[in-house]
């Protein structure tokens, strides 16, 4: 008697990657462009994680909408950040974002949060250490550029009450903000 073990199985049947192999390689990424930065800031490591994860959503934006069926062009920003929020998130990671909010001081700014990135899953965060849930941003900021919603994502995290929360704050450029007012 065997057991079905995952590597039994075809590969045109899988809909997923074992998180160990994403950590795996995701890890070494990681490793190399730490030895290869030109300065030993981490600034520079997260700028180069959001550069990779720049075209990967531009391509999941794509994606997306050849497997909705009911796809539409989103026009207004709360629905686009909803649709990345909800959609984006299910297929990528199988589960929602754990959060989405406009920020109360700036009206071209929101918050997309998560508890837990799977990018920070397996790599130890330290005090001053480089976020690597820059990587995620990028895909953000790819998303959205490519859906015509210009923006800049920065990506931050904070401990509250023993919990790392990563937050992705979109900033949208003012014609973005001045299109989605006219369209209410």
């Amino acid at each position: 008697m065997s057991k079905s073990k995952d590597y039994d199985r075809p590969l045109k049947d899988r809909k997923y990657l074992p998180i160990t192999t994403f950590s795996f390689l995701f890890g070494e990424m990681v490793q190399y462009m730490s030895s290869k930065s030109s300065n030993d800031k981490d600034f520079d490591i997260e700028e180069k994680l959001s550069s990779l994860g720049y075209p990967i959503g531009e391509k999941v934006l794509e994606l997306c909408s050849v497997r909705e069926k009911n796809f539409k062009k989103e026009t207004k920003i709360v629905n686009m950040l909803q649709f990345i929020h909800n959609n984006v998130w299910k297929m990528l990671f199988g589960k929602q974002a754990d959060g989405l909010q406009k920020s109360t001081d700036d009206e071209d700014e929101y918050r997309i949060i998560e508890n837990s990135p799977i990018t920070n899953k397996y790599i130890p965060f330290q005090k001053g250490q480089s976020n690597c849930a820059s990587f995620l941003g990028g895909i953000i900021e790819g998303i959205l550029n490519s859906a015509d919603f210009r923006c800049k994502v920065s990506t931050f995290f904070f401990d509250v009450e023993g919990i790392m929360k990563t937050y992705y704050i979109i900033k949208f450029d003012h014609d973005v903000i001045v299109r989605d007012a006219n369209m209410k």
